[in-house]
Protein backbone atom coordinates (compact mmCIF):
# COMPACT_ATOMS: atom_id res chain seq x y z
CA UNK A 1 0.00 0.00 0.00
CA UNK A 2 1.56 3.47 -0.90
CA UNK A 3 2.00 5.69 2.62
CA UNK A 4 2.78 8.46 0.97
CA UNK A 5 4.15 10.49 -2.39
CA UNK A 6 6.59 13.07 -3.22
CA UNK A 7 7.21 14.54 -6.59
CA UNK A 8 9.31 17.19 -8.16
CA UNK A 9 7.95 18.65 -11.47
CA UNK A 10 11.22 20.18 -13.43
CA UNK A 11 9.89 21.06 -16.73
CA UNK A 12 6.67 19.95 -18.52
CA UNK A 13 5.63 17.27 -21.08
CA UNK A 14 3.76 18.19 -23.65
CA UNK A 15 1.22 16.22 -26.64
CA UNK A 16 3.30 13.76 -28.53
CA UNK A 17 6.68 13.91 -26.44
CA UNK A 18 7.87 10.15 -25.62
CA UNK A 19 8.75 9.60 -22.47
CA UNK A 20 11.24 7.22 -20.37
CA UNK A 21 10.23 6.08 -16.85
CA UNK A 22 12.91 4.83 -14.36
CA UNK A 23 12.07 3.42 -11.15
CA UNK A 24 14.44 1.94 -8.63
CA UNK A 25 14.07 0.75 -4.70
CA UNK A 26 16.51 2.52 -2.41
CA UNK A 27 15.59 1.02 1.04
CA UNK A 28 14.04 -2.09 1.99
CA UNK A 29 13.13 -2.47 5.43
CA UNK A 30 11.06 -4.61 7.70
CA UNK A 31 7.71 -3.75 6.42
CA UNK A 32 8.45 -1.17 4.26
CA UNK A 33 10.04 0.41 0.95
CA UNK A 34 10.97 3.23 -1.13
CA UNK A 35 10.96 3.65 -4.51
CA UNK A 36 12.36 6.45 -6.68
CA UNK A 37 11.24 7.69 -10.28
CA UNK A 38 12.73 10.09 -13.18
CA UNK A 39 11.14 10.93 -16.02
CA UNK A 40 12.72 11.74 -18.97
CA UNK A 41 11.99 13.09 -22.71
CA UNK A 42 13.36 11.16 -24.58
CA UNK A 43 13.98 14.26 -27.73
CA UNK A 44 16.55 15.99 -25.78
CA UNK A 45 17.11 13.93 -22.85
CA UNK A 46 15.50 16.40 -20.32
CA UNK A 47 14.78 15.44 -17.14
CA UNK A 48 10.85 16.48 -16.54
CA UNK A 49 10.07 14.98 -12.76
CA UNK A 50 11.79 13.27 -10.10
CA UNK A 51 9.73 11.40 -6.95
CA UNK A 52 9.33 8.82 -4.59
CA UNK A 53 6.73 6.52 -3.21
CA UNK A 54 7.14 4.94 0.43
CA UNK A 55 5.52 1.61 0.24
CA UNK A 56 4.14 -0.35 3.16
CA UNK A 57 3.53 -4.01 2.68
CA UNK A 58 0.16 -4.99 4.22
CA UNK A 59 -1.27 -8.25 5.11
CA UNK A 60 -3.99 -9.16 3.11
CA UNK A 61 -6.44 -10.18 5.69
CA UNK A 62 -5.53 -8.33 8.30
CA UNK A 63 -5.02 -5.23 6.51
CA UNK A 64 -2.10 -4.41 8.84
CA UNK A 65 1.67 -3.81 8.22
CA UNK A 66 3.70 -7.19 8.02
CA UNK A 67 7.35 -8.24 7.53
CA UNK A 68 7.82 -8.32 3.29
CA UNK A 69 8.70 -11.97 2.86
CA UNK A 70 12.22 -12.72 1.47
CA UNK A 71 10.46 -14.14 -1.59
CA UNK A 72 9.20 -10.78 -2.31
CA UNK A 73 12.22 -8.80 -1.17
CA UNK A 74 14.76 -11.49 -2.51
CA UNK A 75 13.04 -10.15 -6.33
CA UNK A 76 14.56 -6.96 -6.05
CA UNK A 77 17.97 -5.18 -6.27
CA UNK A 78 18.77 -1.97 -3.94
CA UNK A 79 19.80 0.80 -5.91
CA UNK A 80 21.19 3.82 -3.33
CA UNK A 81 22.23 5.92 -6.54
CA UNK A 82 21.20 5.48 -10.49
CA UNK A 83 23.66 6.32 -12.84
CA UNK A 84 22.77 8.79 -15.56
CA UNK A 85 22.62 6.52 -19.02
Amino acid sequence: MARSHQITYLRPAFGGDRLRLTTWITTLRKARSTRQYKFLRLSDDTVLATGATDWVFVDAVSHRPRTIPASVSGCFELVTALEDS
